[in-house]
């Protein structure tokens, strides 16, 4: 590295160079630029990601359920079918449960089941502002019909 210094003592770049508090300030107010940019990407895929809910967005709304199907919804003894589902409304502190017997899940997603008998799925999602239910029936052919409770 080559380091130069004017016939003044100054170390400034050179002729042209405005000298070092002017180098330093353009270096500054570059680097400021430089980190707006990425900062704005940041904040643009936060966004797009939907990581973050503005203040206001629903933040008060109960959940809602989009999605909540069983494909096929007729199996036979043995098959297997596939629970879809979406929610919309909940943050990660809230609850999506689907029962019985499956537990906590995510906000969407996809399940394989192989019920044994005819079973009904019940999807329920909860936050602060309220609860959504919505049921999903699989016929297994041949199988014992559950008993409809009220």
């Amino acid at each position: 590295m080559v380091s130069r210094r004017r016939a003044d003592g100054d170390p400034g770049g050179g002729e042209g160079d405005e000298g070092q508090i002017g180098g330093y300030w353009k270096r500054f107010l570059f680097g400021i630029a430089v980190m707006a940019v990425i900062f704005t990407g940041l904040l643009l895929a936060i966004d797009h990601l939907g990581l973050v809910a503005p203040a206001g967005d629903g933040a008060d709304l109960p959940p809602r359920i989009e999605l909540f199907e069983a494909v096929p919804d007729s199996v036979r003894p043995g098959e297997g079918t596939v629970l879809r589902w979406r929610v919309s409304g909940v943050s990660l502190a809230d609850e999506v449960r689907i029962e019985p017997g499956i537990g906590a899940v995510a906000r969407e997603g996809r399940l394989a089941v192989q019920p044994e008998e005819t079973t009904v799925y019940t999807l329920t999602a909860i936050n602060a502002a309220g609860e959504d239910e919505a049921r999903a029936t699989v016929e297994v052919a041949g199988a014992e019909q559950p008993a409809l409770s009220p």
